[in-house]
């Protein structure tokens, strides 16, 4: 039997979200269906895939994603390689 989208789209929502380092809670799991209530609304079965994805920031407060600069930094430079003229 197929699975549903409804609880393929939840369980995304659900990953994403634990992944994301937020807690399972009660609370956070009425949001996710609540989301997923809305993103059934978007019509065919890929858009309610991509509309999922668009409200999580809407529904949760993700933490913000940190990039670290790069080490050492970039500079142009010789590996050595010298031309016997």
């Amino acid at each position: 039997m197929q699975t549903a989208v409804c609880w393929q789209v939840l369980g995304r929502v659900l990953f994403y979200i634990d992944d994301c380092g937020i807690p399972l809670t009660t609370a956070h799991c009425r949001q996710a269906l609540h989301l997923t209530e809305a993103a059934l609304e978007a019509g065919t079965e890929a858009q309610v895939y991509a509309r999922a994805v668009e409200l999580v920031p809407d529904y949760f407060d993700l933490p913000e994603v940190l990039i670290p600069e790069q080490q050492p930094p970039l500079l142009r430079g010789s590996i050595g390689y010298h031309h016997n003229d």
